[in-house]
């Protein structure tokens, strides 16, 4: 089991790689225009994505305390739930706080326990909420939440006309 969340973690961080470069070329007021979208703009929802990853990542390192000194790496935060705040205004700020989140993902499933996945983990949800579930329930739904919302700002620079194939699976090296 963990040598298929090693992939998707690499996956991710590949894929996250690629689509900053495109995001790269395009305008910056683009990036934060309002599209009628759920977190409003291209950074809105880059903003949620990454400020989700952070929640998760705390919750999945309480749960497992060999590697409780990557919670120490992650960048501080004020993580809104509201539609459209943003932490990091713009992807020159935004990019390198999602390089070492990446980096983290990385490092997190590489030194995970092979019995790990198995285990349960408990946590407080965001209603403060104490849910239990399994290690490997909860990395997947991490990574899927990744892979939905950059379809989110696929469909965004479809409709912008910015070309943007960046989620292709099998370009991953295994």
């Amino acid at each position: 089991m963990k040598e298929l969340f090693q992939f998707l973690a690499k996956y991710n961080k590949l894929t996250n790689q690629t689509m900053m470069d495109i995001l790269q070329t395009v305008p910056a007021d683009d990036l934060v225009k309002d599209t009628g979208a759920f977190y409003k703009s291209i950074m809105g929802t880059l903003n949620h994505l990454l400020g989700s990853d952070v929640a998760w990542i705390n919750r999945i390192l309480g749960g497992v305390p060999d590697l409780e000194d990557l919670a120490a790496q992650l960048p501080e935060m004020t993580y809104s739930r509201e539609p459209g705040e943003m932490q990091w205004a713009t992807l020159d700020e935004f990019r390198p706080v999602r390089e070492t989140v990446d980096g983290i993902i990385v490092d997190m499933i590489d030194r995970m326990p092979d019995e790990q996945f198995g285990q349960e983990i408990t946590f407080k949800n965001w209603r403060g909420e104490e849910q239990t579930k399994l290690t490997w329930y909860l990395l997947m739904h991490f990574m899927n939440h990744e892979t939905h919302h950059r379809g989110v700002v696929s469909t965004l620079l479809d409709q912008m006309g910015v070309e943007n194939d960046y989620s292709n699976i099998n370009r991953i090296e295994i």
